[in-house]
């Protein structure tokens, strides 16, 4: 619990201390659904699951997809180094809500998600985006009196070029059920300039944002495709291939290669990045290769 109460702040906690004793209803924003992620601690394992690969939630005895709700026993050792140095990493919904209790006993709090679409009238409503998509009707008169967003950063952290497109359309429309409701808004970030800038000049993030992708080769300027060939015993031919490969992909005007040491499945790589514009001379090449090169052409989608 005294990790799941680390994303709630001291100031956070304070606003929900004020809307509660004004008789309104705070709702807080918390995207990661179930319990903690299992991972282990020495090697770094995490724990998926084998239908949908998302990460594990570990409860008391079981470990649960947050996604399609695949259940397995819960491991005493990581099957990888046989650690039994297991942790939780990033505290599901229904760890913070426990810790919200903890902290405000006298009032009641409520998980909303797509597993737990039906109580609406607590004090405290700790939401998915579900409860803004499926749920919010702005035309309905509300008590809400705070919107609390306890995880700006999440979308950052997933590493994707477009994380800063999904962070600002993320802050912005829970910023306006706020407004809209005439209640406060609470953003907690680790990068507090930032959150401050979408919220004054949220025009300019976007110009800077779009400028930095043209400078790094990105979409929606950059189309990028990543190359595989797969080998059994062959890593010498392997590597020759994919060097005649590379050359072939430099030859074409702005076209940014990359070469890289075989992945986890020893499969050797070669990233290739070309203008949208000329991403079809690329296609031609892929075309002609034979069936050991496996092709992904929408890399960051």
């Amino acid at each position: 619990t005294a990790s799941a109460m680390q994303r709630v702040g001291y100031t956070a906690v304070q606003a929900i201390a004020t809307c509660l004793a004004q008789g309104k209803q705070a709702v807080c924003v918390y995207n990661y659904k179930g319990a903690g992620e299992l991972r282990c601690a020495d090697c770094s394992r995490r724990f998926c699951c084998p239908d949908c690969h998302c990460p594990m939630g570990a409860f008391s005895h079981t470990m649960e997809c947050a996604r399609c709700r695949h259940k397995e026993p819960l491991v005493l050792r990581c099957p990888t180094c046989n650690g039994a140095n297991l942790h939780t990493f990033n505290p599901g919904n229904l760890e913070v809500a426990r810790a919200l209790q903890e902290q405000f006993p006298d009032a009641s709090v409520a998980v909303i998600d797509k597993e737990h679409p039906k109580r609406r009238d607590t004090d405290i409503l700790l939401v998915t985006t579900f409860y803004y998509e499926a749920l919010f009707d702005p035309f309905r008169k509300s008590d809400i009196g705070l919107v609390v967003h306890l995880d700006t950063d999440a979308p950052l952290r997933a590493g994707r070029p477009e994380a800063l497109d999904e962070m600002m359309r993320d802050v912005w429309q829970w910023a306006w059920l706020g407004f809209g409701n005439r209640a406060p808004v609470v953003l907690q970030s680790g990068g507090v300039d930032l959150a401050s800038a979408i919220m004054q000049d949220p025009f300019t993030v976007a110009r800077e944002e779009l400028e930095a992708r043209r400078r790094y080769h990105l979409p929606p300027f950059y189309r990028w495709a990543r190359i595989f060939y797969r080998h059994d015993e062959e890593p010498h031919k392997a590597h020759i291939a994919l060097q005649e490969l590379a050359r072939t992909l430099q030859a074409i005007p702005d076209a940014v290669v990359h070469t890289s040491a075989p992945d986890s499945q020893k499969n050797s790589v070669v990233s290739c990045g070309l203008p949208v514009d000329r991403f079809d001379a690329a296609l031609d090449v892929f075309t002609s290769l034979p069936d050991r090169y496996i092709i992904d052409t929408d890399v960051f989608s």
